[in-house]
């Protein structure tokens, strides 16, 4: 057996914990849950439902439980792993949703209808501009100017190219200058 990989401090990697994760063991699950909880959950309140955010974290870190044996470290942080879990969960969160609306409207005779969930006092103009953005461009802002992950890191969590991380960041920040009324370009 391999001795545990350690972070400068003496604290065990990302990759380290996952393989323990893989291996059954319960206690690395918390250590992983502690250092990016907090994390997921901003993102979580930023690309879904606000009321969702909690059961998106809890079931981001039960499903880690289930798959950690398929991490493959390419570093000794899986920031951009994790929050790949998350996304996978909000994207199959609003799957199901749009399923259920389309459903509710068929029955109805109507055609589906676009709402929007209401927002706090705070942030209320950043959250306006962020949830005028489509999805996509969203999820790439929320990752790369709020989460502070690199574009690589941002492709990796949507599983799309680079490329389009910075494509798709490039037409966002041009959207929301407009929106805030600033110089476009």
């Amino acid at each position: 057996m391999t001795a545990a990989l350690r972070e400068p401090d003496g604290t065990p990697t990302d990759g380290d914990l996952l393989r323990q994760i893989g291996a059954g063991q319960v206690a690395p699950l918390g250590v992983l849950f502690d250092r990016y909880a907090a994390t997921v959950h901003g993102f979580a309140r930023r690309v879904a439902p606000r009321e969702d955010a909690d059961d998106i974290v809890q079931e981001t870190f039960l499903r880690i439980s289930r798959v950690a044996e398929t991490y493959e470290a390419r570093s000794t942080n899986a920031r951009a792993w994790i929050f790949g879990v998350a996304f996978a969960i909000v994207r199959e969160r609003r799957r199901a949703v749009a399923r259920f609306v389309r459903a509710l409207h068929g029955l109805a005779g109507r055609e589906a209808s676009r709402t929007v969930a209401p927002i706090g006092a705070a942030r209320a103009e950043i959250e306006r501009c962020l949830d005028a953005l489509t999805p996509e461009k969203r999820e790439v802002v929320v990752l790369t100017e709020v989460m502070g992950m690199t574009g690589p890191e941002a492709a990796e969590v949507l599983g799309i190219p680079v490329s389009t991380v910075w494509m798709r960041l490039h037409h966002a920040r041009r959207e929301l200058r407009a929106m805030r009324g600033g110089a476009d370009g």
